[in-house]
């Protein structure tokens, strides 16, 4: 299949739509099986996320405090209030959450696509129950 076509058309192309829906349903908690979009709150749960966000908010939060007061903490010994502090570590973990919930969202819409599309042109196409690793 060409790249950015509107169709699928071979049985190739349903595998490769087939995997994609599969993948998509691993990463969404199984909410393409009833078609239903996600819940944000699933999407934010889901897949690792807090755990990736945590880290990222670590990294991030330690290299925003160095730059933005590391020489007072240094040289003077004096730490930024700690609401400033908790902010600096809030704010990517928050970051990295919504980032990942968007691309979740954009992941979910696409593999619903080619499901759709991959049913219109193989009416024989039927996705039935989507595999389990759980």
């Amino acid at each position: 299949m060409t790249p950015g076509a509107n169709h699928v058309g071979s049985a190739q192309d349903v595998g490769a739509a087939r995997k994609r829906y599969t993948e998509a349903f691993r990463s969404t908690g199984g909410a393409l099986a009833n078609g239903r979009a996600p819940s944000l709150f699933a999407l934010a749960l889901g897949d690792g996320t807090p755990k990736k966000a945590f880290v990222t908010a670590l990294v991030v939060g330690a290299v925003l405090t160095a730059i933005n007061h590391g020489d007072r903490i240094l040289l003077d010994g004096i730490w930024p209030p700690p609401v400033k502090l908790l902010l600096t570590f809030v704010v990517p973990y928050c970051v990295a959450t919504w980032g990942a919930v968007t691309a979740k969202t954009t992941h979910w819409r696409r593999a619903r696509q080619c499901e759709e599309q991959a049913a219109h042109a193989h009416p024989e196409y039927r996705s039935g129950p989507i595999p389990s690793d759980r």
